[in-house]
């Protein structure tokens, strides 16, 4: 019985120091859209229908009442619409596309650091870059593959919509995307503090000046250089040796003019 009861008094101060602890019951999606004529933001909830406070401002969330072009599927509406939206002036530009001369040649120039850095050419989306640091440019030839953007903050639906968004504002122009690596306003002050609370940053820019682009560097490595070959031009070839018999055409270019040949 002692023994027991010396076990109950060790216990005790463990439960006094334990506190149940619950969330708030809502999670927060937050796009920082930077348009070239205004800076918005989109913010979606999740989680169970609630009021939240915002500055003087009481935010009603409600399951989806309606369909929107806007609406991310299984995301609270705020007071009768689809999503949070404001609206403020417009930044300055933290990164630049341009387009080559040569026309197949782009080069982007960061001021931020960036994550990513998409490009829609009027038929579909490609990759221009990853991750770029601040005051780094990259010139490249565009890419023949298309894919879908696959955003870093954002989930598979809330970038069709937000992509949606940036391509009905186009005009018929090329668009390109930065993914920033931070973003560029302060999270909103709500009250309660949500239990999560993802936030990313998108650079739209809309057409492309054309300017002179130097061409990246060749993607290929002199391996041996000299008069060994029987090879006259002056420019640079690639071959392809895509079975033995062109293999040993090519191997005979290389190595015509050494003695004794390799085999």
């Amino acid at each position: 019985m002692r023994k027991g009861f010396l076990f109950l008094l060790l216990f005790l101060p463990l439960l006094s120091a334990c506190e149940l602890l619950e969330g708030t019951g809502y999670r927060v999606a937050e796009a920082q859209l930077l348009f070239p004529e205004a800076t918005e933001r989109w913010t979606y909830f999740y989680g169970e229908p609630r009021e939240v406070r915002l500055g003087t401002q009481v935010l009603r969330l409600e399951k989806a009442s309606g369909e929107s072009l806007w609406a991310v599927p299984g995301a609270l509406w705020v007071g009768g619409n689809p999503v949070l939206r404001e609206v403020g002036p417009a930044l300055r530009p933290l990164a630049e596309a341009v387009r080559g001369i040569q026309g197949s040649l782009l080069e982007v120039r960061a001021q931020a650091n960036l994550r990513a850095t998409w490009f829609y050419d009027g038929v579909g989306w490609v990759r221009l870059t990853g991750s770029l640091r601040e005051g780094e440019s990259r010139s490249l030839v565009q890419p023949a593959q298309y894919q879908t953007p696959d955003l870093y903050a954002f989930t598979g639906t809330e970038t069709q919509v937000l992509l949606r968004e940036i391509l009905a504002r186009r005009g018929g122009r090329q668009v390109v995307v930065f993914e920033l690596s931070e973003p560029v306003l302060r999270p909103l002050a709500l009250d309660p503090i949500p239990d999560g609370y993802r936030v990313g940053a998108l650079q739209v820019q809309y057409g492309l000046k054309v300017e002179v682009v130097i061409p990246p560097p060749p993607q290929y490595r002199i391996l041996d250089r000299g008069a060994n070959a029987a090879y006259q031009e002056t420019e640079p070839k690639a071959f392809l040796a895509n079975n033995p018999t062109r293999f040993a055409e090519v191997w005979n270019l290389v190595v015509a003019n050494r003695i004794p040949r390799p085999p």
